[in-house]
């Protein structure tokens, strides 16, 4: 369950941070647990500040000057991490020859939704190492 709050957590923090109007706005993620992988120790009760898309701020709630108009995102019981990185992911899988054939010039649709999923994960860059191939044009030589 812990794990599952964690990535809703991260969903919401995406979710907002797509909905906030391109000017200047200031976005507080608090309470959550921070990790940011540069191997120093997990911050508790952390904060993140982001101004104009950018992280600005990150540290113990007790340091963090918070805007007065921040928009907070509560992300207590949850983790902040750096988006996640796949080098070897596969968006379209599934090459059995019905499912080849039934999805034959919309293979993008399945991709598309592939994406979204690896995204509600916490995955933020995907390297796609395989997919299916175009039908050979019979015309051409």
């Amino acid at each position: 369950m812990s794990r599952i709050r964690g990535a809703l957590a991260s969903l919401a923090v995406l979710a907002t941070c797509w909905a906030l109007p391109a000017h200047a706005q200031d976005v507080a993620v608090t309470g959550g647990t921070v990790i940011d992988a540069t191997g120093r120790a997990p911050i508790p009760n952390g904060v993140v500040l982001i101004r104009d898309g950018r992280i600005t701020a990150v540290g113990p709630a007790a340091s963090v000057t918070i805007p007065a108009n921040a928009t907070r995102i509560d992300a207590r019981n949850g983790f902040v991490i750096p988006g996640l990185m796949d080098a070897n992911l596969h968006l379209y899988l599934n090459g059995d020859l019905e499912t080849l054939i039934r999805y034959e010039g919309r293979y993008h649709e399945i991709i598309i939704e592939a994406a979204q999923i690896a995204l509600r994960a916490g995955l933020t860059t995907v390297f796609d190492t395989w997919g299916p191939a175009r039908a050979a044009d019979p015309g051409a030589r």
